[in-house]
């Protein structure tokens, strides 16, 4: 199963949905909802345009509901899901999935890691401070917005 995980996700990296879709098709429910092959469903879904089924796909994993192999295809599923979330406009949601990200590469403490808020990408470092600065001043970020 491992080759075939990392075979589809190399798939997926380079553009080749179709091939993805018809192995998922192929395997029995079980394979598929398994916590590591949810992480080819929602890489599918984002090569989709449809952050949302990846974040449905995602959910399961993230809430530790259904096991995954490891925590480096934890990292896999925290990343997609940040991902995600960013593209749904959802900042705190993806500032929460790499926060658990660099709770794993680095431990309890950010402290140590060397990851600090300045690398996350630019778009999701403003939305953030945005929606705190709204926060603040008592006005819901989608209110802002409009």
């Amino acid at each position: 199963m491992y080759s075939q995980l990392v075979c589809l996700h190399a798939l997926l990296r380079m553009g080749n949905t179709k091939p993805v879709e018809e192995a998922l098709a192929g395997m029995d429910q079980g394979q598929r909802e398994g916590g590591d092959m949810r992480t080819v469903v929602a890489a599918l879904r984002l090569a989709q345009g449809d952050p949302q089924a990846a974040t449905v796909a995602l959910g399961p994993v993230i809430d530790d509901s259904v096991p995954i192999t490891n925590r480096f295809r934890l990292v896999d599923a925290l990343l997609l899901d940040a991902i995600a979330k960013d593209a749904l406009g959802d900042a705190a949601g993806a500032s929460r999935s790499l926060e658990r990200v660099c709770q794993l590469a680095c431990g309890a403490s950010k402290q140590g890691c060397g990851i600090e808020k300045a690398s996350q990408p630019p778009g999701l470092r403003t939305r953030d401070a945005e929606a705190s600065e709204a926060e603040r001043s008592g006005m819901s970020f989608s209110d802002r917005e409009s």
